[in-house]
């Protein structure tokens, strides 16, 4: 490769747009999310999603988006993204207003749930108008991952052996054990993306209510040892797809 010494025709787009080949034998509509499946081909069912990209937009030719006989990429989809969108809420897990700057997560291809347990994430509540949420939502949002903290966290008092419940939208999550030392036994909840990141902070008071989060309970600890997490301990972990695996810790505080 050399630099040129001379003029080039560099095809440029609109900013916060994009294009993506649609997966074989599917088809997308316009206004729809834009979801994308394990092998990173546009599909329009939550079922093979793993990601969401943003909006499908109007076509800039004359295909319709129709790869229903289509091997993968014969036909790309155009999108937008970093913008904020007006879809549907989920009609048992529906954001509300106390949602706002979590992030939410695709139920279906035109509605959002408060549950990573429904689909891949979409982006970030931003507001609640009528039964409308509306989302900020964000290229690749699955794969690069936006930190989403939330802002008024409670301690989760945990009695003995109890295992963690990953509250919706959190990225840290303050424990504490109840009256007494605390051992979780139970497997963490999976992460809902791979290279998802949350952080346990001990909770309010030391000695008696610590939380000791062991190496094995879908965790992959720093030499196999036990974290004891007593006030303001803080344990960072990351989601491999199959184990917690430790970032680093900070103890003793």
């Amino acid at each position: 490769m050399a630099d040129l010494a001379a003029d080039r025709n560099t095809e440029r787009r609109e900013a916060n747009t994009g294009s993506i080949g649609i997966a074989a034998s599917k088809r997308v509509y316009v206004g729809l999310l834009c979801l994308v499946d394990s092998s990173g081909y546009a599909v329009c069912d939550v079922a093979d999603a793993v990601a969401c990209r943003g909006i499908i937009i109007d076509p800039r030719s004359d295909q319709d988006y129709d790869n229903s006989t289509g091997i993968d990429a014969a036909q790309n989809a155009s999108f937008e993204f970093n913008k904020k969108a007006g879809l549907d809420v989920h009609a048992t897990r529906p954001p509300t207003q106390a949602h706002i700057g979590y992030p939410v997560y695709a139920s279906d291809n035109h509605t959002v749930s408060y549950s990573a347990e429904d689909g891949p994430e979409v982006g970030t509540l931003h507001s609640i108008v009528g039964s409308t949420a509306w989302v900020r939502i964000c290229d690749n949002v699955g794969l690069h991952l936006e930190r989403n903290y939330i802002r008024h966290a409670t301690p989760q008092t945990l009695a003995a052996a109890t295992a963690v419940v990953f509250k919706t939208g959190l990225s840290y999550f303050p424990i504490v054990g109840n009256a007494a030392p605390v051992t979780l036994t139970a497997d963490l909840p999976d992460g809902d993306q791979v290279g998802r990141e949350i952080f346990f902070i001990g909770g309010v008071g030391a000695g008696t209510d610590k939380v000791t989060v062991p190496d094995g309970i879908k965790t992959a600890l720093i030499g196999g040892l036990s974290a004891e997490l007593g006030l303001n301990d803080i344990l960072a972990l990351a989601w491999n797809g199959t184990n917690w695996v430790e970032m680093w810790r900070a103890i003793g505080h």
